[in-house]
């Protein structure tokens, strides 16, 4: 349908809405930015097999804004490693662990 609509006329397009985190690493969300990671690379292998289509393929990349998910998130984090036993905080470096929030 994309291919039969970019032929005829020239707007198709596929936009898949990513992350900020699909461009950037750090703090302590690796499942979720290598799920982001994956998203934009599906993206640009998508980008490379629709060309000859001439349909575009555009990711949108939002940050971080004030929603519930991330309302309070650094306290949720730091109230759960609160929680972890002393070992497992020394195996990890107690002091050591840098929240990117």
């Amino acid at each position: 349908m994309l291919k039969a609509q970019a032929r005829e006329y020239k707007l198709a397009r596929i936009i898949n809405v990513v992350s900020m985190a699909g461009l950037v690493t750090g703090g302590i969300a690796s499942p979720y930015h290598g799920s982001k990671f994956a998203a934009e690379a599906f993206s640009s292998c998508l980008r490379s097999e629709m060309r000859n289509f001439n349909v575009q393929v555009v990711t949108v990349n939002p940050s971080f804004h004030k929603t519930p998910l991330v309302t309070g998130m650094r306290q949720k984090v730091l109230d759960m490693w609160e929680q972890v036993p002393a070992s497992l905080k020394n195996e990890y470096g107690e002091g050591k662990c840098s929240f990117a929030f």
